[in-house]
Formats: C-alpha cells, structure tokens, sequence
C-alpha cells in the first residue's frame, strides 16, 4: 500500500485541487485504477489532501499527481483573475506507518 500526501490551499472560488496516485509498469505503462482525494472546499485554509492505494501487480513506479479544476465550467481559468495554488509537504510514502519518502525517479 502506498500514500500520496500534500497540504494544498488555493483563493480562487471556483478553483478545487485535488491528487491522484497512480502506478506504471517497467514500460511505464499505467496498470490498475488511479486512486484520487477528496478536493479541496476552497475555505481559504490549508486542507491536507491523501490518496492511498494497493499498488497492483507488476508495478515498478508510482506517480502521484496534483489536479486543479474550475468549477465554473470553463476550460481554463479567467486570466484575467488568475488563481494562486499552495503545495506544501507532498510525500509519497509505503502506507506501514513509516514516513519515508519512496525513491522517486525524477522526470519520470
């Protein structure tokens, strides 16, 4: 089991962050379902975000992932109001109780 922790903050009303946590094989091919957290509820205060999933066979990476949404149902967000986004201690780690960081394959 491996679980993809971050704390995200955004000011944009209609803006919603949210992870994703996701394996690949040796090729790097994406196997299993991605695992997603809840989104972030945009009350101007830090919200810690975790996705937490059984890595399925044959996995060799993990990747996890920060998604941003606008609510509003535009395809991107109004540049002329622009959005701020905050990350603060992503950590992808074996789900045992342990905090260490897995070996990350950076670029990958």
């Amino acid at each position: 089991d491996y679980t993809l922790s971050l704390w995200a903050s955004d000011d944009y009303d209609n803006g919603r962050i949210r992870t994703a946590l996701k394996f690949y094989d040796a090729d790097k091919n994406a196997i299993g379902s991605t695992e997603y957290s809840s989104y972030t509820d945009n009350e101007g205060a830090w919200t810690e975000l975790t996705a937490t999933a059984t890595a399925p066979e044959g996995t060799v990476y993990a990747r996890g992932a920060v998604r941003m949404y606008d609510v509003a149902g535009d395809a991107l967000f109004d540049p002329a109001v622009g959005a701020d986004v905050y990350i603060d201690e992503w950590n992808l780690s074996e789900a045992t109780g342990t905090t260490e960081p897995v070996e990350a394959d950076p670029g990958n």
